[in-house]
């Protein structure tokens, strides 16, 4: 999280990159003797200025970032951070991940990005049976599989019932057609494999596909139903677990915490204490933002009936027992540019993304040249491939034509015997299949592989965007290991620095008011009553608890500990002892207090997370004014001042 945060800084603020530098580029300042140009400082500057107007002041308090920033890159370099292997795998780990953008056709890309917005906006309800089928299974066993498929397609064709066919003996391969007859309830674009959901979206409501071809086998899909997309929803939600709670005793669980939600209770406190939603029961109930396809179908039909914000669900049932929903808010599908930077990066991880590769890659063979002789060639070779193959264990044998070219591009010529090799060093044990299509699917994947390697090895010459970016990363990098080294593990060891600056700075780490005692939230004045009268006795809480919540677990919840007077505003006025009656927000309190304490500095290990963090500012300020003085530098303020909006 930390390194990701520094290197987010670098890539939003500081970008370090070679300019085109000449008379309309001055140099802006200079650090230990090397130039900085305007360009440079403008192109950091307005990433992150981008308002109406540009003061002096906010050029004066940039410049000073950008000479610490400056400064740490310079440092980082002078311990040849950049030669450490770890950092170096590092970046060019985040090079590959920048680079992907680069390597795709934007036009292509561009259409499916309006094709998957334009799914967006519609909800398909589809069934499907599935025979599977492994993505590289021998011609004889797909074609089994096809026909298995057409043949159940020609059943439900002939009147029999998708679901019952589904469920039945040689039916659906899919595990779950057994509960649902192949029933996967309404989904949108990337809830499913892309070939699916292509085909789902141009069926007709009630037509039946063709045998579907996906990695999983061949699939007959029958539209049950088309609608406008419902948007997202984002709610609170308990739920009852009829494992935890089966039956009726599940029902009147769920019923008694909707009574006391009626009543006015909170939501997020009931929650975290009943709630079997363990993930969002202790944010309170709190869900993320979904559309339809998240959660079981029953659940999305209760939930999207709450037409207001705040409205309460009844408590509703569905196969994983009960729930009550509370809608925080709900939003519509948005417009096209407001999706496309999402879409755009679903698809990017998608595999309809490998459309638009293919597009670039026959795009570059043009723009390259390319040409082949695999027709030549690659007989050559399929003569000498066998079965051992397939067991990982072929060894090329070089050929009378292995050192003629395969296919060239470019200035880039590809043997035969490179080809070859590329094959012997990737072969593993898998099944056997057709050798002549496997020498073709070896080649294909080796020359898209090749152009984009080459491709990929001139993105910074063709782009200077990305040559920027990557720098921005490398210098994002480096920096997070210096300052890992100068600032944070310092922080973290010097055990004795840190007692020291914590005994300078004792009044800036302080304890409020507290108090030490035990609050008693009650559901009604009458529990609280009943909780007076008994610690009033001297009863203690663990008796107290089993006393007043026999008839329900709802009457009464404690907390225990010590508190800040700013934090718990019923405790302010309270003397020690037992307090009275006290009703604040419609709740019902009752508070023993053991002790009251005066502000007063926080011990070293109550303030240990607050005091670290305050050391390590001190640090980095120290370490600035050290490479100040290390690496002189000068800067040229009519050029700093000539710096102008944005054009």
């Amino acid at each position: 999280m930390m390194k990701a945060f520094a290197i987010g800084l670098v890539s939003m603020g500081f970008a370090i990159g070679a300019s085109a530098q000449g008379k309309n580029d001055p140099v802006i300042m200079t650090i230990d003797g090397k130039p900085v140009y305007k360009s440079e400082f403008e192109r950091t500057f307005f990433k992150n200025y981008q308002k109406d107007t540009v003061t002096k002041a906010d050029i004066d308090e940039y410049i000073d970032l950008f000479v610490n920033f400056k400064l740490k890159v310079k440092e980082a370099h002078a311990q040849q951070l950049d030669t450490v292997p770890t950092l170096q795998r590092e970046l060019a780990g985040y090079r590959r991940q920048l680079a992907k953008p680069y390597l795709i056709d934007k036009e292509m890309t561009e259409a499916l990005i309006k094709e998957a917005y334009k799914r967006t906006t519609t909800e398909v309800r589809a069934s499907h049976i599935l025979i599977s089928v492994k993505e590289n299974a021998e011609p004889a066993d797909t074609l089994k599989a096809y026909e298995q498929a057409m043949g159940i397609r020609k059943r439900i064709l002939a009147g029999e019932d998708f679901a019952t066919v589904a469920k039945s003996k040689g039916g659906s391969s899919d595990p779950s057609a057994a509960q649902n007859g192949g029933d996967l309830g309404y989904f949108t674009a990337f809830k499913m494999v892309y070939p699916f959901e292509s085909a789902a979206y141009r069926l007709k409501v009630g037509e039946v596909s063709m045998p579907v071809r996906t990695q999983f086998g061949y699939h007959i899909i029958k539209k049950v139903d088309e609608r406008p997309a419902r948007g997202e929803f984002k709610g609170l939600h308990i739920w009852v677990s009829k494992d935890n709670y089966p039956g009726v005793e599940g029902q009147k669980r769920a019923q008694e915490i909707y009574e006391q939600l009626n009543s006015g209770a909170d939501f997020g406190e009931l929650a975290k204490k009943y709630s079997d939603d363990t993930r969002t029961g202790r944010n309170g109930g709190e869900m993320p933002w979904f559309g339809v396809g998240k959660y079981p179908l029953e659940f999305e039909e209760e939930v999207y009936k709450l037409s207001e914000n705040g409205q309460l669900s009844e408590p509703f049932q569905t196969p994983y027992g009960w729930h009550i929903v509370r809608r925080v808010d709900y939003k519509d599908i948005g417009t096209y540019d407001e999706l496309k930077p999402k879409l755009k990066q679903q698809i990017q991880r998608d595999s309809r993304a490998n459309k638009s590769q293919e597009s670039f890659v026959n795009k570059l063979k043009s723009e390259y040249k390319f040409k082949t002789k695999s027709e030549k060639y690659l007989p050559l070779l399929e003569a000498q491939l066998d079965s051992t193959i397939f067991l990982g264990e072929w060894k090329y044998e070089p050929i009378k034509k292995g050192s003629k070219y395969l296919f060239k591009y470019a200035d880039v010529v590809v043997t035969v015997d490179s080809f070859a090799t590329y094959i012997e060093a990737r072969q593993r044990k898998e099944r056997t299949r057709d050798v002549s299509q496997y020498l073709n699917d070896k080649y294909n994947l080796f020359v898209q592989q090749s152009i984009l390697d080459y491709e990929d090895s001139r993105l910074e010459a063709k782009h200077e965007d990305f040559k920027n970016l990557v720098q921005e990363y490398r210098d994002g990098i480096l920096i997070f290991e210096l300052i890992k080294q100068e600032v944070w593990d310092k922080a973290q060891k010097d055990s004795a620095g840190l007692a020291e600056f914590y005994a300078d700075n004792k009044s800036k780490f302080m304890w409020d008011k507290r108090s030490d005692a035990t609050i008693y939230r009650c559901k009604n004045k009458e529990v609280a009553l009943q909780v007076k009268g008994l610690l009033d006795k001297g009863i203690e809480r663990d008796s107290i608890m089993k006393v007043v919540n026999a008839s329900s677990a709802l009457n009464v919840s404690t907390e225990v500990g010590k508190f800040e007077h700013k934090d718990k505003t019923i405790l302010s006025d309270l003397n020690k002892g037992i307090s009275q009656i006290i009703s604040e927000n419609g709740s019902f309190y009752v508070v023993n207090v053991r002790e009251i304490m005066e502000a007063e500095p926080k011990k070293l290990n109550e303030a240990r997370g607050l005091v670290v963090a305050k050391y390590q500012e001190f640090l980095d300020e120290n370490w600035i004014k050290s490479l100040r003085a290390k690496y002189p530098y000068t800067i040229n303020e009519d050029v700093l001042y000539s710096v102008k909006m944005k054009k």
